[in-house]
């Protein structure tokens, strides 16, 4: 692993964070590159150049082209059999014209059904053909994609303040390049599976893939809509009165019973489409009972662990949102990053569902900590101050509309505590909730304070979006304790500074410390979603 100084890594931080994309436009960015895209399975790293060659003097020249490893989802025989990489290669075309040339060129192996996807393999050269000779090129991007998602260890140095080691981990966990290409890559095949018997699908990641607060070891979070009108904003072209429309299926309108009956059918058959057609994709689960069902399965290509739900397009709309509390403020994410990350090295969080706090709520609370401080505006500014472009509202009428434009935000937010830094709100944000009164008092992001808790639970977070929706209604109330408990010993923990004695995250973690030369968090369980 490249190691950069504190310095480094918090100049490089800031030259990222000082360009404004809107959340839209970054979706179609990576939805494009997608769409001209091929993943290729190869034989190891030294095919990547191969590939590369091939690849350009037979259809056209290539925008990027990334190799990654993963490892075999298929179980050992034996524990002390080896593990099986298999490895891969990204292939982005410079444009389509290139890649349909590329597809039109692929053959289907023999025994097996006739599936065209933007998957493929690169097989060894045909009989009385010479072995390829080209050299390894050492522009081509390579990762081991497990060995961020397992076991990963992030070098703080000793000599660094909190705010820097903050700021290291932050970068240190995002989604690297190649693992956001597998993810779009991964949504574009499920997307393109399906056009066959819906032509306007459109598959759509969301959490913390794209929200700018996930890491390679994070599951990828994925939504099918039937149709992507009303994710993007509407085109401003005025179109001619259509009066030819299509024969179909109505959609039902008996009320929430027979709509979530028609959703669990649904994704009934798409789980058998998944398991049974689709390349790729293994270890099938049909999780129909949950208050939003999935279908969760994993991705062979990509080492990822999916859940799939239909038509819930207000994931994506939340994940908008917690993006552009990052673009707001560059302070954000390295803190979400953090808290994320002590809670589950304090066994805090817990990738299972149930009665312990999840890592969503935990951005909310950070976020409402932070409109606390005035640094990031309260929603109910950009719900209030939406445009006409702005509107959004789901299928299952949920509006969705806010002002998405950062730049008309000044008009009505701002903010203050420009100049404190990331150690004190660290500290600030503990004092905050190791005194909070959750046995009273729930939170909203819409008014970015505290009130009554309009019902007797636990702990109490309203959904900003589906406001009738508690996002902590599962927690009970020894969790509830636990979780003060937990502030105040962070508190303790930051407060306790002997003479001389440099402070790290490692202590308010509470792991082993290389005392020599780095101090190292062992994130094997840290940022899961």
């Amino acid at each position: 692993m490249l190691k950069l100084s504190a310095m480094s890594f918090i100049r490089q931080s800031r030259r990222l964070s000082s360009t404004y994309v809107r959340f839209d436009e970054f979706l179609r960015f990576r939805r494009n590159q997608a769409a001209k895209s091929m993943l290729i399975q190869v034989s190891g790293k030294d095919s990547s150049s191969d590939v590369k060659s091939y690849l350009t003097s037979n259809f056209g020249p290539l925008a990027g082209i990334y190799h990654y490893s993963v490892a075999s989802s298929v179980k050992r025989v034996t524990r002390s059999a080896p593990s099986v990489n298999y490895h891969w290669v990204i292939a982005e075309f410079e444009n389509k014209a290139s890649l349909e040339e590329a597809l039109k060129a692929c053959r289907y192996p023999d025994n097996a059904v006739p599936f065209r996807s933007h998957m493929c393999w690169f097989s060894k050269p045909l009989m009385g053909l010479s072995k390829s000779t080209t050299p390894l090129d050492n522009s081509i991007i390579s990762e081991n994609l497990d060995e961020k998602k397992s076991s990963l260890n992030i070098p703080l140095p000793v000599n660094s303040t909190i705010a820097e080691q903050m700021k290291i981990l932050q970068m240190q966990m995002k989604v690297s390049e190649t693992s956001m290409r597998a993810r779009f890559l991964t949504v574009h095949h499920l997307e393109q599976s399906v056009k066959a018997l819906f032509p306007n699908a459109c598959a759509l990641p969301f959490g913390s893939s794209v929200s700018g607060i996930g890491s390679n070891s994070g599951d990828l979070d994925l939504v099918l809509l039937l149709e992507e009108k009303g994710i993007f904003p509407k085109s401003k072209a005025r179109q001619k009165k259509i009066r030819l429309q299509f024969q179909r299926k109505m959609l039902t309108s008996g009320g929430a019973a027979d709509a979530r009956h028609q959703t669990v059918r649904t994704l009934e058959l798409l789980g058998d489409i998944v398991r049974f057609f689709i390349p790729g994709y293994s270890q099938t689960h049909k999780i129909l009972g949950a208050r939003v069902p999935i279908i969760r399965f994993v991705s062979d290509f990509t080492g990822l662990h999916c859940d799939l739900c239909y038509g819930n397009s207000s994931g994506v709309f939340m994940s908008e949102l917690i993006y552009m509390m990052g673009c707001i403020d560059n302070r954000f994410q390295p803190l979400i990053v953090t808290i994320r990350s002590w809670a589950a090295a304090r066994n805090i969080t817990n990738p299972v569902p149930g009665a312990q706090p999840t890592n969503f709520m935990f951005v909310m609370m950070v976020i409402n900590f932070l409109q606390h401080k005035q640094i990031l505006p309260t929603w109910g500014i950009l719900f209030n101050n939406a445009t006409k472009e702005d509107t959004r509202v789901t299928e299952d009428g949920i509006d969705c509309t806010y002002l998405r434009d950062i730049g008309e935000l000044q008009k009505y937010f701002f903010p203050k505590n420009g100049h404190t830094t990331l150690e004190e709100l660290l500290y600030e944000f503990f004092e905050f909730y190791a005194n909070f009164d959750f046995a009273a008092k729930g939170i909203s992001l819409l008014t970015g304070s505290t009130s009554d808790k309009p019902i007797n639970t636990a702990m109490y977070i309203q959904n900003p979006l589906d406001r009738q929706l508690n996002v902590s209604r599962n927690v009970n109330i020894n969790e509830v304790s636990r979780l003060q408990n937990e502030f105040r010993s962070a508190l303790r923990t930051l407060e306790a500074k002997s003479s001389g004695q440099s402070k790290s995250l490692t202590d308010l973690f509470r792991v082993s410390v290389d005392s020599q030369h780095m101090r190292q968090i062992e994130v094997k369980k840290l940022l899961e979603d």
